[in-house]
C-alpha cells in the first residue's frame, strides 16, 4: 500500500514519506486556496452591494429626519418663548411673582 495523490504512488517505506506527504498536502491546499479566496471575495462584494443599497435607501430618510428634527427644535424654542412671555404677562397682571 502506498500514498497516492495526483496519480503518484509513493511507497510508505521510504525515508522521505512524511516530507513527501506534507509537500503533496501543501500542493493540494494551494490548489484549493484560489477558489476559496475567490468565493470569499465574491461574498464580500455581495455584502458591499447590499450595504450600498441600504445607504441609498436610508440616506434620504436620515436627511428628512434631520430636517424634521430641526423644524421641531425651532418650534419647541418658539413655544418656550411664548410660554415665557405669557407667564411674564400673568405675573404682571397678578402683581406677584410665580415661585
Amino acid at each position: 500500500m502506498g500514498l497516492s495523490l495526483w496519480r503518484i504512488c509513493i511507497p510508505l517505506s521510504t525515508p522521505y514519506t512524511k516530507r513527501l506527504r506534507r509537500t503533496l498536502k501543501n500542493r493540494e491546499y494551494s490548489l484549493n486556496y484560489g477558489p476559496k479566496q475567490l468565493q470569499y471575495i465574491i461574498g464580500l462584494e455581495a455584502k458591499v452591494e447590499h450595504l450600498q443599497a441600504e445607504v441609498k435607501i436610508n440616506s434620504p430618510r436620515i436627511e428628512y429626519s434631520a430636517r424634521e428634527n430641526s423644524l421641531l427644535t425651532e418650534e419647541n424654542f418658539s413655544m418656550k418663548q411664548k410660554l415665557l412671555a405669557m407667564s411674564g404677562e400673568l405675573v404682571f397682571k397678578e402683581g406677584s411673582p410665580l415661585i
